[in-house]
């Protein structure tokens, strides 16, 4: 069962992770590009929220972890099956109540044309909860299976800066003024996501670029859907 938390607990996890390479400047250590990501952040926090925002955003990770927690704790499936069918029907509520403790936070921190983020996440996160749990639960096991059994035949240490332009990013959040616009962030999920799938599925086989394509999906679903909204909406 443990294993099955863990997958769980990936599928909240989903965020970009910075790691780039600069020209003729030496890279940048983990460190220093979680200090760009910080300090991106809390200046957004202090200009919109004011000097406690920052402060509040980090407790609402603690709380929103004893939060899901408290509800896995008081849990104690018997079977598979069994802790299959809370997945997916009492846990999807549960953990997005748990999961707003973050987003309400957030949105303190959000210029008025980055409001759009709290309902992106959110609808990201309930299409994938919507898409495992097909079937009763089949389906998420047979993804949990997929992801348990997954090998690649090789890696490639390019795929930061290929996909994700890591160092454009990273350049953009030293820019105090950078607006995270929703046209701009679909268009970058769009063709981030098409390479980072067929780069999955030329490695690691097309079981394992479909699991992959099916968490992502949801960005593409929310931005067809938006996409003629308001900006900030």
């Amino acid at each position: 069962m443990l294993k099955h938390y863990i997958y769980l607990t990936l599928l909240l996890a989903k965020n970009l992770c910075v790691i780039v390479t600069e020209e003729e400047v030496k890279a940048p250590t983990r460190q220093e590009e979680q200090a760009i990501v910080e300090n991106f952040v809390k200046g957004k926090c202090l200009k919109n929220g004011g000097e406690n925002a920052f402060s509040d955003l980090k407790k609402s990770f603690e709380e929103a972890w004893k939060c899901i927690s408290v509800d896995f704790g008081s849990r104690n499936p018997q079977s598979e099956p069994e802790f299959l069918h809370i997945v997916c029907t009492e846990m999807p509520s549960t953990l997005h109540s748990c999961f707003n403790i973050i987003l309400e936070k957030v949105d303190d921190c959000l210029d008025v044309e980055e409001k759009y983020l709290p309902n992106f996440i959110s609808e990201w996160f309930n299409h994938t909860f919507e898409a495992h749990c097909k079937g009763d639960g089949e389906v998420f096991k047979e993804h949990y299976q997929i992801y348990k059994n997954a090998s690649c035949e090789a890696e490639d240490p390019n795929v930061p800066e290929t996909c994700f332009s890591k160092s454009t990013v990273l350049e953009d959040l030293q820019n105090p003024d950078f607006i995270i616009t929703k046209t701009g962030l679909c268009d970058y999920l769009e063709q981030a996501n098409l390479c980072f799938v067929s780069l999955v599925k030329d490695l690691c086989g097309e079981f394992l670029g479909n699991y992959i394509e099916g968490h992502l999906a949801p960005t593409k679903i929310w931005c067809d859907k938006h996409a003629n909204d308001a900006e900030g909406n």
